[in-house]
């Protein structure tokens, strides 16, 4: 599943029918509606480097909360896992 969603300032939303993302300030939340098994969720800069990294089972942790940067710069939300594959972009 490939979640693609362009959004400027420092609240996002991404939405699909097993995942959701939404952005709260610095807080990341992460929503899976079906379990994915495990996955790997991860924040890039412009740069292309991790500023933040969970992995989870999303059979144990069907919500995950992350501290993310929100310093000005672009930054992009993978997750990777074997049976999802999605990513969202935010913009600050």
């Amino acid at each position: 599943y490939e979640i693609t969603t362009r959004l400027v300032g420092s609240e996002m939303c991404i939405r699909d029918s097993i995942v959701a993302a939404e952005l709260n300030g610095n807080l990341l939340f992460i929503n899976f509606y079906e379990t994915v098994g495990k996955v790997t969720i991860t924040v890039k800069n412009s740069y292309g480097q991790i500023v933040c990294s969970h992995p989870c089972d999303t059979t144990f942790e069907p919500v995950v909360i992350m501290n993310v940067p929100v310093d000005k710069d672009n930054y992009t939300i993978n997750i990777i896992g074997d049976q999802i594959e999605a990513y969202g972009e935010y913009y600050l």
